[in-house]
């Protein structure tokens, strides 16, 4: 009895490990679940590693959080002083692809002066480069910054605008929201003190399109109207400063500084800041919208102080600032019209407006410029401004425009890109003079977008 007892308890015993090395067995055999244990312990760690990271972190906590990274191939052109480039990239540069990483999704990219912004695919903002005025809608510890971070309080956003140091964004809803830059009003809040912060623009209407200038901006409704804010300064400093210099005599040159710098080291007419007393010419003078006396307007462009407007009817108005004729009539013509009708121009569908000189496309894809010319930007062979609307020879057939800082862009039907205007430090092309009065291809690759900045381009 003994015996079987034992005998027995033997058995069971040996079942017992069998089943015990079938379940270990068993346990190696499965991949699958061993992975995802891995991986679940992996994101523990990872978030455990961020969480500890950002609470240290400042401008640099966005590269450090958990998620998927996405890459984009871009090919940039001119300075990233700003970072405007994104990470990775020299602090100067001038033409090279490069791959740009960013923890977000995105659709489409916008630039300012020196910084730049995407709409992501959720429909959100980010934005990196340059940050001294608030223009990328958060504080940072530094001036500028590479990595790119959200907007907070922006959602289902369909365009954005900005073309120097404050930006726009449109919602799905017709809203606007600006941010940054705002000592002549530009940003519609009824103050000149700039904010880092997006805030919506109160007093519009439902808005279809926005436009972001040096001091003004605008917005376009579905049905043709144009409501504008901004160009009001404070002229008292000016008005100092011109009684101050007309004491000191005429050896002095201009003002240096703030709003007011209006000659260059060579003595070249130099009003990328416009002066005040331009505030004349562009007539806005409103810290909040206004609506603008005209209708039937397809298209907006702003540049440093003057706009251009596409009416339906293929003719484009203008106003502003005219020092160089960039409103397409020489400088001092139709003194009592302060907003014009371009002459000489028919069948426009797309208009862009650079910091001093404009240009027109037509339906044959022709390309038409008048203003500042000291640069090349009007591609006329020659150095003179001119407010004559003329046309860019040595051109393929254009099917977009993009005017710069001093500098022009044309993207053929062909796919080629085509470029003109200021070359200092081999800007646009190697080996060339510093100013290209002619059109020369600058890329041989087709390209999705096109996105100008102050004095760099970013090709997708």
């Amino acid at each position: 009895m003994k015996k079987n007892s034992v005998v027995y308890t033997v058995v069971i015993a040996v079942v017992f490990v069998i089943i015990i090395l079938i379940n270990i067995r068993s346990l190696k055999s499965s991949p699958v679940e061993n992975n995802q244990i891995s991986e679940a312990l992996a994101s523990t760690s990872l978030a455990r590693i961020s969480t500890a990271t950002s609470s240290t972190a400042t401008s640099t906590a966005t590269s450090t959080l958990p998620g998927k990274t996405y890459s984009y191939s871009f090919f940039g052109i001119g300075k990233n002083d700003h970072g405007q480039f994104g990470p990775g990239v020299s602090s100067v540069t001038n033409r090279r692809s490069y791959t740009l990483k960013l923890p977000y999704e995105v659709k489409k990219l916008y630039a300012g002066k020196g910084h730049m912004m995407a709409i992501t695919k959720a429909d959100e903002v980010i934005s990196w480069g340059q940050n001294d005025v608030g223009q990328l809608g958060y504080t940072t510890k530094e001036s500028f910054t590479t990595n790119a971070k959200k907007i907070d309080g922006l959602s289902d956003i369909i365009s954005l605008a900005s073309t120097n140091n404050h930006s726009l964004a449109l919602t799905a809803k017709g809203e606007v929201f600006a941010w940054g830059q705002n000592y002549t009003g530009q940003l519609g809040d009824g103050t000149r003190q700039n904010r880092a912060t997006p805030e919506l623009v109160k007093g519009l209407p439902a808005i279809s399109k926005i436009a972001a200038g040096h001091k003004f901006s605008l917005a376009l409704t579905a049905s043709g109207e144009v409501y504008a804010w901004g160009a009001s300064c404070d002229t008292s400093a000016y008005n100092r400063g011109k009684a101050l210099l007309a004491k000191m005599g005429s050896n002095i040159i201009g003002l240096q500084g703030g709003y007011y710098d209006n000659t260059s080291n060579s003595g070249t007419p130099y009003d990328l800041d416009q002066d005040c007393i331009n505030e004349e010419q562009i007539k806005i003078k409103s810290p909040t919208p206004i609506k603008l006396p005209t209708s039937g307007i397809s298209q907006i462009s702003v540049g440093y102080g003057h706009a251009l407007m596409l009416r339906n009817d293929g003719k484009v108005i203008a106003f502003g600032c005219n020092l160089y004729g960039q409103l397409g009539n020489e400088p001092g013509a139709k003194k009592g019209q302060w907003m014009r009708t371009v002459d000489g121009l028919e069948n426009i569908k797309a208009v862009a407006a650079g910091a001093r000189h404009s240009l027109f496309l037509d339906t044959g894809g022709n390309v038409y410029a008048a203003g500042a010319n000291f640069k090349g930007q009007l591609a006329d062979h020659s150095s003179v401004n001119h407010g004559k609307v003329a046309k860019v020879a040595g051109l393929p057939p254009i099917k977009s425009i993009y005017a710069g800082f001093d500098y022009s862009v044309a993207v053929a039907t062909d796919g080629t890109v085509w470029g003109w205007g200021i070359n200092d430090e081999n800007f646009l092309v190697d080996n060339l003079p510093s100013t290209l009065d002619f059109p020369i291809q600058i890329r041989d690759k087709a390209v999705s977008q096109v996105i100008t900045g102050g004095m760099f381009i970013v090709f997708r």
